[in-house]
């Protein structure tokens, strides 16, 4: 009965809830492992970014249009393959153009992944490739060579479109204005701006710094409070 009752109050001990004065005794109590996490993480994140070596950045821009005569015959049909602007480009196809780079580079995918960022204007169509590299000439090849496929995609995609939509037409005005469009010589993908020369991009030492020492924080304080439940078992 002895040990059962033992057992009983041990149970009851864990189960009450630390009040206000309780947890500020026990951060008193073991402050220091709450600095030692928070001071180590903070030394580590700044050490490591600022050995890092010095990224290279360099960004090219396009536009992405589709003519009213393609829209509007994607409205009428739904089995006509339209693509649905920038950001489809940007993200949905974004795997090809991420191969299709890494075949003309002779790099992995991963690599090209890794370095390129997109961002694209939905209502203005505008697309921004962005690529950082270790070398000036890599990021300023990368972004010149993901821009150079997503505008051949686009031409490809061009041409598919242009024979659905003939396909798709259902007038003779429909008739002539596509074939207008196509002896036009029209892009719905367009280079606006070719890959920049590659700069120097700020390391983030303070703010890694900061992240590193607030994860810290939380991870100390939780431990404190695991350790302050084990000390009253």
């Amino acid at each position: 009965m002895a040990d059962a009752s033992g057992f009983k109050r041990d149970h009851e001990r864990d189960d009450e809830p630390l009040d206000l004065r309780v947890v500020a005794d026990a951060l008193l109590r073991r402050i220091w492992v709450v600095v030692a996490c928070v001071v180590a993480a903070v030394a580590t994140a700044v050490a490591v970014s600022a050995t890092q070596p010095e990224p290279y950045s360099s960004s090219a821009a396009l536009i992405v249009r589709y003519p009213t005569i393609l829209q509007r015959l994607g409205g009428e049909r739904a089995d006509l393959t339209l693509p649905t602007g920038a950001r489809e480009l940007s993200t949905r196809v974004a795997p090809i153009i991420e191969q299709r780079t890494a075949d003309a580079l002779g790099e992995p995918p991963a690599l090209v992944t890794s370095a390129i960022d997109v961002a694209t204007a939905q209502d203005s169509g505008l697309v921004t490739v962005t690529a950082e590299g270790v070398e000036p000439a890599t990021a300023a090849v990368l972004a010149r060579t993901y821009a150079g496929e997503l505008v051949a995609l686009g031409r490809e995609r061009d041409r598919l479109v242009l024979r659905q939509a003939r396909r798709a037409a259902t007038s003779p005005r429909a008739l002539r204005e596509i074939d207008a469009l196509k002896a036009s010589g029209f892009r719905t993908v367009e280079l606006l701006r070719p890959a920049s020369q590659a700069a120097p991009v700020e390391r983030r030492i303070v703010s890694n710094g900061v992240l590193a020492g607030l994860v810290a924080l939380l991870a100390a304080l939780g431990l404190v409070f695991v350790l302050e439940r084990l000390s009253r078992r």
